[in-house]
């Protein structure tokens, strides 16, 4: 099996042995970047200088002129603010077009640097692997579901959350449509070569004024154990709009749809119970989709020895039982930084659903009559089917997957964890999209399980699920090649509302 360091260009192995050969040194230098890059942030105009990096990010991105090994010129531009940001005034020279491609290539070398430079140099290859994944997923990774879905679970979370069709018919679909309609114009409308956004009325300057920060506000990023590293300071994510003299600019315009949902739910007030008892339907419903024939049912529970014990949903079909747990937690940026942070809301979400379904199960083998007990005061009692266990997070966490035996390894979940079918919210939604009956859907999980039970790498829950549409994951797992990208068949469908 090839491991996840056998994966990586030359680039990144070259730097990679550089740390590890003298950390001292690379350090060092990384600190030689980030000073060349602020004293040009100091010396020139910020404004003018964050306007012609944005028009060349855009010129990149929308051209294709960039290579997949290479920074995503995205990730150039948000590192560029963080040091725009740090910068108090905006007052110096007119920057020259050579100063910016200059400054470009010092925003690439330095974010390349940023992504090796908390590589834990422990002689325990899991903890290396595991907890270097996620650093470098959290620098280099953007977008975790398509935007149709995105936009989709946006309104009916503010419609969960208000109970209110006027809510959705007005503040928020005003408010969605103001988001639209600045990002077309600067992306689309040619609005790039300044990047100040335009308002209409007191209702969109006032989403300006909520969600706006000056310059200056991100001083945290030039302090902290090591100064201007990428992931010191993100103030912009919730308040994408930077104000300067009487203009709002909006530099990094993708901002609004990588963290939409972010943003509606500051907007709108939407409480974690609201969200937590959101996702917990929407699950619900998408099974329904994928299986219309197989009753689902949440909010159920159970006695365990006299103890009731909730489960949130279950699935009853002529052959099978569905337990399925949900946990509507996010991981924060900072959470993300901070290995630990990390690991222990892992363990807190998905480890405490492991534990569920291991204990539900348990209770199924143990009891002659096992009962569930429904919400409309029903009952079923479960016999003689084959067991499916699922857990659904709304949290991404397909960096992790790939690797259940390290993680079980690490002790970050029970070993039981083997054997159950963890996905995604996001991607559960392209799951029901293109599956519509239980036969592929008890088809796709066996296939899965015999992905990991062969240690078969893969990058994305979408890969191995694309595969099997296309019939070759049986090839693939007899083979035991690594699995590619396969995910063309959902690119073409969501085309227009990629993310």
């Amino acid at each position: 099996m090839i491991g996840i360091f056998d994966m990586f260009n030359g680039r990144m192995l070259s730097l990679m042995s550089s740390f590890i050969d003298d950390k001292e040194k690379f350090q060092n230098d990384l600190s030689q970047m980030i000073c060349q890059i602020r004293d040009c942030f100091l010396e020139f105009d910020v404004v003018d200088l964050l306007s012609m990096l944005g028009m060349k990010c855009y010129s990149l991105l929308k051209g294709g002129y960039y290579l997949d090994n290479e920074v995503c010129p995205e990730i150039v531009m948000e590192y560029a603010i963080n040091f725009g940001l740090s910068v108090g005034d905006s007052k110096g020279k007119t920057p020259t077009l050579d100063v910016v491609n200059l400054l470009w290539q010092k925003l690439k070398n330095a974010i390349e640097y940023n992504s090796y430079l908390d590589l834990p140099l422990s002689n325990d290859e899991v903890s290396k692997d595991l907890l270097w994944q996620i650093h470098l997923n959290t620098i280099n990774i953007r977008g975790e579901m398509y935007l149709v879905h995105l936009y989709e679970i946006c309104e009916e979370l503010v419609k969960f959350n208000s109970n209110n069709d006027l809510v959705i018919n007005g503040e928020y679909k005003s408010f969605v449509d103001f988001l639209r309609k600045t990002y077309d114009d600067i992306v689309y409308q040619g609005s790039c070569k300044s990047f100040v956004v335009y308002t209409n009325d007191e209702f969109e300057q006032k989403i300006l004024e909520d969600f706006s920060t000056n310059l200056g506000s991100n001083r945290n990023f030039m302090n902290g154990r090591f100064a201007g590293l990428f992931l010191n300071g993100f103030e912009y994510l919730d308040k994408p709009f930077i104000k300067y003299n009487a203009h709002y600019y909006l530099f990094s315009p993708l901002i609004l749809k990588r963290n939409l949902l972010s943003l509606v739910s500051k907007r709108f007030n939407v409480s974690g119970k609201k969200r937590d008892a959101y996702v917990e339907s929407k699950v619900l419903k998408l099974f329904e989709r994928i299986c219309p024939n197989v009753p689902f049912h949440s909010n159920v529970f159970y006695y365990d020895n006299g103890n009731r014990v909730e489960t949130d949903i279950i699935g009853i079909s002529d052959k099978y039982f569905y337990l399925i747990e949900v946990k509507a937690s996010q991981q924060s940026l900072s959470n993300k930084v901070k290995f630990n942070g990390f690991v222990d809301r892992y363990k807190i979400s998905v480890g405490d659903a492991v534990s569920q379904i291991v204990r539900e199960e348990q209770y199924l083998n143990e009891t002659e009559s096992p009962i569930f007990y429904l919400q409309n005061n029903g009952s079923v009692c479960v016999k003689n089917k084959k067991l499916i266990k699922i857990i659904v997070t709304f949290q991404q966490y397909s960096m992790l997957m790939n690797d259940v035996d390290k993680i079980i390894e690490m002790g970050w979940v029970r070993k039981e964890y083997k054997d159950i079918w963890h996905i995604s919210l996001g991607d559960l939604m392209v799951f029901a999209d293109f599956c519509n009956d239980e036969d592929s859907l008890v088809s796709y999980i066996e296939m899965k399980q015999r992905v990991i039970d062969a240690k078969i790498q893969y990058c994305d829950e979408l890969d191995v699920f694309g595969a099997f549409l296309d019939g070759k994951l049986e090839n693939i797992i007899e083979e035991n090649c690594i699995i590619g990208d396969n995910t063309d068949v959902f690119s073409e469908r969501y085309e227009s509302n990629s993310i």
